[in-house]
């Protein structure tokens, strides 16, 4: 189970237009992580329309964990499923409050963001990167929804199910310039991982 696999097109999404993305309710490169005890067999199914998707979905993710969030299939490795997807509801209207930050002060913010969830580096990581492609304003307003409202937006379920999982659908708007006004934080719930986790991150842009 050797062979690394790379992810052709990981920014294919980024070059769509934000309008289009409004429009379609489509979000972006959604990376799933999984951990748990090597050699458990897993499989993923989304319950909405997916694109771009690595590996590929096939009905379908079959997968077998390795060590340190490391997991197989096809007798590849991978440390993530990435993928995009059309809202399995109607957008619904943005979570409550948020954060207000400007773009030069944006890897802060996402750092701060990650910390109180308990993200982990990758996680964080790839939080950032995206945040970066998304928001191309001076200012933006990062918030998310909740797990059930981030639930009814992507679903996911798993055979078996995980001990913990957490689907955490980011909502950015990007800001012309700096609001004059101040917004409550979003209620940041922390992630504890135990047993077999699974760990979904999404973003929508307006």
């Amino acid at each position: 189970l050797g062979q690394r696999a790379s992810s052709p097109g990981y920014f294919d999404c980024v070059d769509r237009s934000v309008v289009m993305l409004k429009n379609q309710g489509l979000c972006t490169q959604s990376p799933l992580y999984l951990y748990g005890p090597e050699g458990l067999s897993v499989n993923v199914t989304i319950h909405t329309e997916v694109s771009n998707s690595t590996p590929q979905y096939n009905n379908g993710y079959k997968v077998t964990l390795g060590k340190q969030g490391e997991f197989y299939t096809n007798n590849y490795s991978y440390s993530k499923i990435t993928f995009d997807y059309v809202s399995a509801i109607p957008l619904v209207r943005p979570p409550n409050g948020g954060v207000l930050t400007a773009k030069n002060n944006l890897n802060a913010t996402i750092e701060s963001i990650a910390n109180r969830l308990k993200l982990n580096m990758q996680e964080t990581k790839d939080l950032k990167t995206s945040a970066n492609q998304l928001i191309t304003s001076p200012f933006a307003l990062i918030s998310f929804y909740d797990h059930v409202t981030s639930n009814a937006i992507l679903p996911i379920t798993f055979d078996p199910k995980p001990d913990v999982y957490r689907n955490i659908v980011f909502y950015f708007k990007n800001l012309d310039s700096k609001p004059n006004f101040s917004i409550d934080e979003p209620r940041f719930k922390p992630i504890i991982r135990q047993g077999f986790s699974a760990i979904e991150i999404s973003e929508i842009v307006e």
